[in-house]
């Protein structure tokens, strides 16, 4: 997720401490959206019933995804807004020629969640010099929770 045109990377400590909670907030809003689907009585014609099924099906994993999403990454994301300060956060590489569309001088951050596992806009010389399994210390805007990146650097 992006803001201000800089990616939010979560801290692994945070993403490992809220990690239950977060799948249960998930569970309970799954459940909470498969309820509400199945009490829904829009069943008018034939193509009305092929979309409640899609909604049946759908909708739990997709709200499972967004309330999950919200609870490791926004909550901190928004704390990190308002109070942020410059912080330092340890992370594993796991591909130092990660880069996609969009991104194309990224390194990939090992056990990482999906959409948050690269980090853009780092140079080729440190690219260069970073292997999988390097540590390296990413410096940007943030809190315990997580950073914006403004720079990354290679522990020893």
């Amino acid at each position: 997720m992006e803001v201000i045109g800089l990616k939010w990377v979560p801290s692994l400590d945070w993403v490992s401490q809220i990690n239950t909670v977060a799948t249960i907030i998930g569970v309970v809003t799954a459940a909470w959206s498969f309820a509400a689907a199945m009490c829904s009585e829009k069943e008018v014609t034939d193509w009305g019933k092929f979309t409640r099924v899609l909604t049946i099906i759908f909708s739990p994993i997709f709200f499972y995804f967004l309330a999950r999403n919200a609870t490791v990454v926004v909550v901190p994301m928004f704390f990190a807004l308002v109070a942020g300060r410059e912080v330092e956060l340890p992370f594993i590489v796991f591909d130092t020629d990660a880069g996609r569309r969009g991104c194309s001088d990224a390194i990939e951050i090992a056990d990482q969640l999906i959409l948050h596992e690269e980090i853009c806009r780092i140079p080729l010389e440190i690219r260069r010099s970073l292997n999988a399994g390097d540590k390296v210390m990413v410096v940007g805007r943030g809190n315990d929770f997580g950073v914006f990146p403004k720079r990354v650097y290679r522990v020893e």
